[in-house]
């Protein structure tokens, strides 16, 4: 190891490990991690009447959430598991100099390509190498919930129908970027922000040629210099140690909702609701500290981050029996031709408004105050004075969200026509006719949040998650 490397190391008290290796499932331990039978999940709830007109309501439920990512085909096994497929990437300029070109893109020298191996290489499998594997003791997501609500039946048989929901989830898997995995080999961010571009010097690579290729088979072993930053980890002897489904972090949802409803009253009925949320999730604030969370356990370095769900909701929705046909108020004598034609439909239309989604922000702006302004606009949603490019040498600053800073609402209506035929008493044809955002609302997307982009604080998209207006025809047969 070089003199420079260990001495960095030696200064901040820390020394290597050149321990782990893979060990394969087998007849005798069949398994790539180790779960457990053990999962109760109790589920109750009570209703007190408490009038002729008005009653309360309690639950509790927990639920085991799908683990992420976890692989449940055997490509996606090949995929992760190293040995049976391999991926050999291109090498980085070394000191402004390509280590590759066009003519030859993997020369054997420096970079030949890694073949699969599946097995052969025993515990030797993936040294010099990025290794990726799900954390052993798989503990999937646990969510917490309860509800409390009071419902109140009013003049005209309108329902009144008052709620508290709040979820706790436990064990939520740890993510970086937008992958559910956490870097074991990650170097203390506190040597970046210390010795700066220091750490992108070239020193000789004490892997290069290290022991026979079954033995240290990674990229690693070719390269003749690597960065001094590369082996301040703690496992030198891999590159990238990603672990799935490492479970640890906390979230939690508070949601109140106020919802007015009229049941069926001369073939008409409507439902208005509003809801308020406030959805919390525990995240790392910087690379620091994250690297606080991996010495310590998860015990420390998070913090409460808001997540992009909208804070308010309002739904509207109406059905209508149109009094048109041989079973309704008008044409009750029409002919059964045209009852199948114009009689026995039922509309129905329903409007939903939610405010924008909170801006979260990452770490590489530097923010002189509150960017939110009164009155934005599509070409300014926000004030982009405020922002600078942060150094890459200083830990994040910047808060994770701007109190009011939100991205622009959505407001869109659906609507629905439909009729059954009745065949015989046991078997009938319903018809459809779906119009989803029926006005073809453009719903706008967040602004450019990308600081050396043209369009930084500008609304230049529409939202991939809800389309324009589209229309579909359908026919169900029940029977």
């Amino acid at each position: 190891m070089p003199a420079q490397a260990l001495s960095l190391m030696a200064s901040k008290g820390y020394s290597y490990s050149y321990n782990g290796a893979w060990i394969f499932t087998s007849k005798d331990s069949p398994r790539a991690w180790h779960s457990t039978w053990k999962n109760f999940l109790p589920r109750f709830g009570a209703n007190y009447r408490m009038g002729d007109d008005s009653v309360a309501r309690f639950g509790y439920a927990r639920f085991m959430m799908p683990m992420s990512n976890v692989r449940d085909t055997l490509g996606d096994f090949v995929n992760q598991y190293a040995g049976f497929a391999q991926t050999t990437s291109t090498l980085g300029v070394a000191a402004g100099v390509p280590r590759q070109n066009l003519s030859d893109p993997f020369p054997a020298s420096v970079n030949p390509v890694i073949e699969p191996y599946g097995q052969a290489y025993g515990r030797y499998t993936n040294l010099g190498g990025a290794v990726i594997l799900d954390q052993y003791e798989l503990r999937p997501q646990i969510n917490d919930r309860f509800n409390l609500s009071y419902q109140r039946q009013l003049f005209w048989g309108t329902i009144v129908d008052l709620s508290y929901f709040f979820n706790y989830g436990t064990r939520v898997p740890y993510s970086t970027g937008n992958a559910t995995t956490f870097d074991l080999n990650m170097m203390d961010p506190a040597f970046r922000y210390e010795y700066k571009a220091l750490l992108n010097t070239q020193v000789p690579n004490p892997f290069r040629n290290y022991l026979t290729a079954d033995k240290f088979p990674g990229q690693l072993r070719n390269a003749a210099t690597v960065t001094l930053g590369s082996l301040l980890r703690p496992y030198p002897q891999y590159t990238t140690i990603a672990e799935v489904n490492t479970n640890g972090k906390k979230l939690n949802t508070h949601s109140f909702e106020a919802r007015v409803q009229r049941p069926f009253t001369k073939g008409l009925t409507f439902l208005a609701a509003y809801a308020y949320s406030h959805e919390r999730i525990q995240q790392w604030f910087n690379d620091l500290a994250t690297y606080k969370t991996l010495t310590t356990g998860g015990k420390e370095g998070w913090e409460w981050q808001p997540t992009v769900t909208p804070v308010h909701r309002v739904t509207a929705a109406a059905t209508w029996q149109i009094p048109i046909g041989r079973d309704r108020a008008f044409g009750k004598n029409m002919a059964q031709a045209l009852d199948a034609v114009v009689g026995g439909w039922q509309y129905t239309a329903s409007t939903r408004w939610y405010s924008g989604r909170p801006l979260l922000w990452g770490n590489s702006y530097l923010v002189s105050g509150n960017p939110k302004l009164d009155n934005p606009t599509r070409d300014k949603w926000f004030d982009t004075s405020m922002f600078a490019v942060a150094d890459s040498f200083t830990p994040r600053s910047n808060p994770w969200y701007f109190d009011g800073l939100t991205g622009p609402g959505a407001f869109f209506t659906d609507m629905t026509l439909t009729k059954n035929f009745n065949l015989t008493s046991k078997y009938k044809v319903e018809a459809r006719i779906e119009a989803y955002n029926a006005f073809n609302h453009i719903v706008w997307d967040n602004p450019d949040q990308t600081i050396s982009s043209a369009n930084f604080g500008k609304v230049t998209r529409k939202r991939t998650d809800i389309t324009g207006r589209e229309i579909q025809l359908g026919l169900r047969f029940v029977f």
